[in-house]
């Protein structure tokens, strides 16, 4: 949907959909906004999307992931999500399942943003789905935040953050979870690890005793 939409034909077929101002265009995994959107179409299924604008900037949703920037491409054979590429501010989240608290949202930005995507079957559905693979920032610098939870821990401590910049970074996953971030050139940043878990020290805890009650006192010696 936009203000004013163009459609392109070949042979009666829909080849390209492109939304003037105020586009919006809805998928299966994002729901992405722009001055401008423009969907290439072949067979009948979105093949790529490209997005720019000024006024409003391309910011693309889905229910773990967000990416904006000045100007976007998605890549989609057969309208399956396979890379999004940013350039211009580009800044992206990502959450680790949709339990996620706000606090441990992961982000990373740069002058520009590649997001790649591997497929697998849904366990539920038994259809192919799109789960995120690699994201590659450049920058000067490209900069990232990440949380990275510690599954043996029983404390609740919380997991540990990583702040990171350079003038590329990678994340890889490994399923849903953070597998390594990788810094090249002029890199720097800080880890935290949560403050572990301390018990208070028994003696302190313990409850002063009772004094002891009293003595007696003796008998005099009689004159």
């Amino acid at each position: 949907m936009g203000t004013r939409i163009e459609l392109g034909l070949a042979q009666r077929d829909i080849r390209q959909v492109k939304a003037l101002g105020q586009g919006k265009a809805t998928g299966a995994d994002w729901t992405l906004t722009a001055d401008t959107i423009d969907l290439r179409i072949a067979d009948r299924l979105l093949q790529q999307t490209f997005a720019w604008g000024d006024t409003t900037r391309p910011h693309a949703i889905s229910a773990l992931y967000t990416i904006q920037s000045d100007s976007l491409a998605i890549d989609s054979p057969g309208e399956v999500l396979t890379e999004s590429r940013g350039f211009g501010n580009a800044f992206s989240t990502a959450k680790r399942d949709s339990t996620t608290p706000a606090k441990e949202t992961d982000w990373i930005t740069g002058d520009s943003l590649t997001i790649r995507f591997v497929q697998e079957q849904d366990s539920i559905t038994h259809r192919p789905r799109s789960r995120l693979h690699e994201l590659v920032s450049r920058g000067s610098p490209a900069r990232a935040l990440t949380h990275h939870p510690n599954e043996r821990d029983t404390t609740n401590a919380g997991p540990s953050i990583n702040y990171s910049r350079g003038s590329r970074i990678t994340v890889a996953m490994l399923k849903d979870r953070i597998d390594r971030v990788v810094v090249a050139g002029k890199a720097d940043g800080v880890h935290l690890e949560p403050r572990p878990a301390v018990e208070a020290d028994s003696l302190k805890r313990a409850a002063p005793s009772a004094p002891p009650p009293p003595r007696a006192p003796r008998p005099s010696a009689s004159p």
